[in-house]
């Protein structure tokens, strides 16, 4: 994209972005398809996509170059800088010069040394299909040049976060529903097999599961897995109430 590029020239590119990110079979995928694609929207040198993890840890899934990662990687490190930020900022923000930015003691000087001196971040926001009230992560976009962004670059990534999130969303929920699926059907087979012994009644299989994975700190899907794969209890599974 350019900056003569109009409103119907960008919806068109968000289009055709939008069946990329549809396509993508995996969460790896779909997450270098928005940072290739937005580091193209903005006119960037590239781009960086930050997954929000459990209890709130941030891991940079994402980069299209070794600068926007050392980046990421530094602002974790201080635990300060405009991509943190943004995870927990839905209208997003600029850094015009991050040499001259004071917002982030500590992050400015060694970000303009080495990296990128200008950027544009915004929030991959909560969607209601996964995390309905938490940020799947944020987006950044960098230039090695200050002054390269402007609010118009701002407000055409806040668009483009908004197809990302939605589409992670629901790659994420697809991905759930079907781990679910197959530790249901996992733990059947499991419970099948310790019924066929003979030592088990149905009713009591799954019971005695939970009370074996209690007993070896194990999930109960992780230990029906171990279970159909030895066609049986496994002889060194360490399970204190086995039978």
């Amino acid at each position: 994209m350019t900056p003569a590029d109009g409103p119907l020239e960008v919806a068109a590119f968000l289009a055709r972005v939008v069946a990329e990110l549809a396509a993508a079979p995996d969460e790896v995928e779909l997450t270098r398809t928005a940072a290739q694609r937005a580091t193209e929207l903005v006119g960037g040198d590239g781009a960086a996509v930050v997954a929000r993890r459990r209890r709130g840890r941030l891991e940079t899934i994402a980069a299209t170059d070794g600068v926007a990662r050392r980046d990421e990687v530094l602002q974790r490190e201080l635990g300060a800088g405009p991509t943190l930020t943004a995870v927990h900022d839905p209208g997003g923000l600029i850094v015009d010069d991050a040499a001259q930015d004071r917002r982030w003691p500590g992050w400015g000087g060694r970000s303009a040394g080495a990296g990128p001196r200008s950027l544009v971040c915004v929030q991959l926001m909560p969607t209601g299909l996964h995390d309905r009230h938490e940020p799947l992560g944020a987006l950044a976009v960098h230039a090695r040049r200050p002054g390269a962004f402007e609010d118009q670059d701002l407000e055409a990534l806040l668009l483009l976060a908004v197809h990302v999130s939605v589409t992670w969303a629901a790659l994420r929920r697809t991905v759930t529903l079907a781990e679910a699926a197959e530790s249901r059907h996992l733990i059947g087979v499991a419970q099948g097999l310790l019924v066929a012994s003979g030592r088990v009644p149905l009713d009591g299989s799954f019971p005695l599961l939970q009370r074996w994975a209690r007993g070896g700190n194990v999930r109960v899907r992780d230990l029906a897995e171990r279970i159909v794969a030895a066609g049986g209890v496994p002889d060194d599974v360490d399970l204190p109430n086995r039978p």
